[in-house]
């Protein structure tokens, strides 16, 4: 290592690299060489080269904003499931909503009511998106697609339950 933190490496004419040194310095830059004719050496330093972003239309750069917002979304749907539902019965608010509509003539189950829950935040996106602003404090579109997000893979888990049911 050189003063500033660089890789030093020295090289003699006769020196060959192997597969391994170009595999090892492959990802690295030279940042100052120099020849030292009276030993017959090129001496150079090697640092990381800085890490190149992917474009942000490629697969790549997708699939890693997604990974992150589906870390995200886990880590909300689990503060807020909590807070809505307690720990026990992950559907149960889902499921008061049913009891409370028992007698009347549209009986919503807890699929129809995640789905409900998906059109308020549907329409509460294009609300945002058309005047530009949010005016509840702290409750963005990025939070309010979350939650969409959210109700979606809520809405798949009790469709896929009822299923198994019959």
């Amino acid at each position: 290592m050189d003063a500033e933190g660089g890789e030093v490496t020295t090289y003699k004419p006769d020196d060959t690299l192997t597969v391994k040194d170009v595999i090892k310095y492959e990802r690295m830059i030279v940042t100052k060489s120099w020849i030292d004719m009276d030993k017959g050496t090129m001496t150079v330093i090697l640092e990381p080269a800085p890490e190149e972003e992917p474009d942000p239309n490629s697969q790549e750069a997708f699939l890693k904003r997604y990974d992150k917002r589906k870390k995200e979304l886990r880590d909300t749907l689990e503060a807020k499931g909590t807070d809505y539902s307690g720990k026990v019965d992950r559907h149960a608010n889902f499921k008061a909503f049913y009891f409370m509509t028992q007698g009347i003539p549209i009986v919503m189950t807890p699929l129809m009511s995640c789905l409900v829950r998906q059109l308020d935040k549907i329409q509460r996106a294009i609300n945002l998106h058309i005047n530009g602003q949010a005016y509840v404090k702290g409750e963005t579109m990025a939070d309010t697609l979350k939650d969409n997000a959210g109700y979606a893979d809520i809405a798949q888990d009790i469709w896929e339950m009822e299923e198994n049911e019959d």
